[in-house]
């Protein structure tokens, strides 16, 4: 959380929750695509927890971070702030640290296409969709598939999986909060993002500006 600046003094409050799901439950079983519902509306409730302890009156900016990032640039916040949206994310990829290729990682930060937009229509809006399986292909335009050389320029965004997520405190205190349930073919982070719209706040990403998440599976 980062106050409201005053004589140019600016503070920040990290907060965790450390929760568990049941026991006994494969790491392929929870991270597969048919664990998906429980293990997202599970992260969902734990992430409504922590804003509802932590955000207090004189947080301007709430940033949910990813633990398994590791690394980004020094100023980062400073250039999502400086974009001035209600919601932006950068562009979260995976790298090699010996020869530093990378390849895309977080396959939630996703606009809708017309194709998209043709399946939803003919699924309704109570089944789920999640990204990066091959169980089901959603035909939507992935922010980790866009060009990353533009420096700044961003994109609106439908749906954000909140590896490293800026959002103004005003939208989670006007009721944006992390869906436990499915929300429009979404539940946790790419929920909030369609709640977000829905309400009128703008949700953004920024392809050039790249974060770098652990390849821990």
């Amino acid at each position: 959380m980062v106050t409201q600046p005053d004589k140019q003094r600016r503070t920040s409050r990290a907060a965790e929750h450390r929760a568990s799901q049941s026991s006994g439950r494969s790491n392929e079983r929870v991270h597969g695509f048919e664990g998906q519902p429980v293990r997202r509306a599970f992260i969902a409730r734990a992430r409504n927890y922590l804003l509802s302890s932590a955000l207090r009156w004189d947080h301007a900016w709430v940033l949910w971070l990813d633990v398994d990032v590791v690394r980004y640039d020094p100023d980062i916040l400073m250039d999502l702030m400086s974009i001035d949206k209600d919601i932006v994310v950068p562009n979260t990829l995976w790298y090699q640290p010996e020869s530093w290729d990378f390849w895309g990682f977080d396959r939630n930060n996703f606009a809708e296409t017309e194709d998209s937009l043709s399946l939803l229509a003919k699924l309704g809006p109570d089944i789920l969709l999640v990204e990066g399986y091959r169980e089901l292909m959603t035909h939507r335009s992935h922010l980790v598939d866009m060009p990353t050389h533009l420096g700044l320029a961003y994109v609106p965004l439908d749906g954000i999986g909140c590896t490293f997520t800026l959002v103004k405190a005003h939208v989670h205190r006007e009721g944006v909060t992390f869906p436990t349930y499915v929300f429009e073919n979404q539940i946790e982070t790419e929920g909030l993002a369609k709640v977000a719209k829905k309400a009128g706040f703008e949700v953004v990403g920024i392809p050039g500006l790249v974060v770098f998440h652990a390849q821990n599976h």
